[in-house]
């Protein structure tokens, strides 16, 4: 809510792909197969000064998602501020 995201990159088994949006998804299949995906968003905060914070999600074979959240601090800000993020659901989960 507070923050703009400024940069999104997608690895497949620590290989870098163009953003999979459409039309580009569309050579994906049910016969794709990965060992894991990560998605980093690069985040530019609105204080003064501003920083970034890179947010990596990577998601394993089995299912398990690995959040890492890097807070880059910069000279003026506290050592870390305060920071929370949200995952919505479309549907309950479990």
């Amino acid at each position: 809510m507070f923050i703009k995201c400024t940069d999104v990159k997608v690895s497949v088994d620590d290989e870098e792909v163009l953003m999979p949006i459409a039309p580009a998804n569309n050579k994906y299949t049910e016969e794709e197969y990965a060992d894991k995906v990560q998605v980093t968003y690069v985040y530019e905060t609105i204080t003064v000064p501003a920083t970034t914070v890179t947010v990596d999600y990577t998601v394993n074979a089995v299912g398990a998602i690995q959040v890492d959240v890097h807070y880059k601090g910069v000279e003026g800000l506290p050592g870390l501020p305060v920071f929370g993020m949200r995952f919505v659901m479309p549907t309950i989960a479990d």
